[in-house]
């Protein structure tokens, strides 16, 4: 997150990860030139990580293509090179940099609302499968929520081929140009070579679902996506609460 995030929902971010995730798991936030508030910087559990220290490449990437004229809307998705880079570098680095553990990227405009258990989170990874993500059908992963298994013998190659989208200019090539689209290439690849065993958290998500909210982890989070962040919640969340109330009526 870089300053104006951090203000604007990444403080709320990380005060309800503090109160909500198991304190044992620590949470790295990847910090964009800012200084967070001094109670935040003492959460013992939190580690603040300088995110153009410690991913050179992309500030060599966003050097590059600072001027390109399709990298000037700083809203734009679909073309958000440089917009998105900052995501994917900071998801590559903590890979290769933890090869023990379970990593998990939440998006910092993701706010917890009810207790995280190791158990829960054990469930959303299965035995034997690198990474679970939310997929939808027809369309790209929403990667706003990933779990990554280190441990994986393919996490080098997986974090690597990632990272050669970007250092070589590839990404450019894919249909569009933000981490999602970048993950699924790599994802896809290494499933049809039968490298990696995935798992998929929204099986039944399409096109443009809010799947984050309507999988299992809206259970426990809200991802604040979009015009979300102004409403402070996302109404997607009210209304899957609202169907599963009536499926379980309804089967009682």
């Amino acid at each position: 997150m870089n300053k104006a995030g951090y203000e604007k929902y990444g403080r709320q971010m990380i005060k309800t990860w503090h109160q909500y995730w198991p304190h044992y798991i620590q949470l790295d936030v990847y910090a964009e030139d800012f200084e967070p508030d001094s109670g935040q910087q003492n959460y013992q559990n939190v580690r603040f990580i300088d995110l153009h220290d410690s991913c050179p490449s992309l500030v060599m990437f966003k050097e590059r293509h600072k001027d390109r004229p399709d990298q000037q809307n700083p809203k734009e998705l679909a073309l958000g090179a440089v917009r998105f880079a900052h995501k994917s570098y900071a998801v590559i680095h903590a890979c290769l940099a933890e090869t023990d553990k379970v990593v998990i990227w939440l998006d910092a405009d993701t706010v917890t609302h009810t207790v995280v258990t190791s158990e829960w989170l054990d469930s959303l990874l299965p035995e034997g499968c690198y990474t679970s993500f939310l997929g939808r059908q027809n369309n790209y992963t929403e990667c706003g929520f990933v779990m990554y298994d280190t441990r994986d013998e393919q996490n080098d190659q997986f974090m690597l081929m990632w990272k050669a989208l970007y250092d070589s200019d590839k990404l450019f090539e894919l249909p569009q140009w933000h981490d999602c689209m970048a993950y699924d290439a790599v994802r896809v690849h290494l499933e049809q070579q039968g490298l990696i065993e995935t798992h998929n958290l929204s099986p039944d998500g399409k096109d443009y679902d809010h799947v984050f909210v309507t999988s299992e982890l809206g259970t426990r989070m809200d991802h604040l996506k979009g015009p979300r962040k102004d409403k402070g919640h996302s109404p997607e969340l009210k209304q899957a609460r609202n169907s599963l109330r009536t499926e379980l009526f309804n089967g009682a």
